[in-house]
């Protein structure tokens, strides 16, 4: 496939409710207020034993751009073999962007392998993340690639963008990584 798998846009904005985690002084932050896509209780995008794979210059599994996306479950859960590999940033909060994962990871690979040629999760352009659980949880010798021949790392936070997460930025339950 090439360009996205999920590609979240709005246009509405409104100010920030939250304090800054770090100051807990009021955000700056001026964010998208349309909710494109609300998923229910399960898993935004689930693969069991199966191969993705996600090209072109963007290659994201999701975008999100002035947009608000709440999941109570992870965002990208792959198990039984399952392979995803992105040529871009697999979950991309590119511009005024608001997630929210209550969650016990925002991504979760269980006996699965996930590669992506740029940043696992990029923030950037004023935007927030919130993840309630673990930003990754690798399980039963899951295998995480980051920045695979063009550079790029598991987190990637810019532009006065905000992230807290509540758990572990890896996770581990008898998994592996090269």
């Amino acid at each position: 496939m090439s360009g996205t798998l999920f590609d979240l846009r709005g246009t509405a904005t409104a100010a920030d409710s939250e304090a800054d985690p770090v100051t807990e002084a009021p955000s700056p932050l001026v964010l998208g207020t349309e909710r494109p896509l609300r998923p229910g209780s399960g898993v935004v995008l689930e693969a069991n034993g199966t191969t993705i794979d996600v090209r072109g210059p963007a290659g994201s599994a999701f975008k999100v751009d002035t947009a608000l996306l709440e999941a109570t479950a992870p965002l990208i859960d792959l198990k039984g073999g399952a392979s995803l590999t992105t040529s871009g940033s697999t979950v991309d909060l590119s511009l005024r962007a608001k997630v929210t994962s209550l969650g016990d990871a925002l991504v979760k690979l269980d006996a699965s392998t996930l590669t992506t040629a740029g940043h696992l999760v990029n923030v950037a352009g004023g935007s927030r993340l919130s993840v309630a659980g673990d930003l990754v949880r690798l399980a039963n010798g899951s295998v995480l690639n980051v920045g695979v021949g063009v550079g790029g790392t598991l987190l990637n936070v810019s532009g006065g963008s905000i992230v807290s997460v509540g758990g572990a930025l890896v996770g581990f339950s008898g998994a592996t990584t090269p």
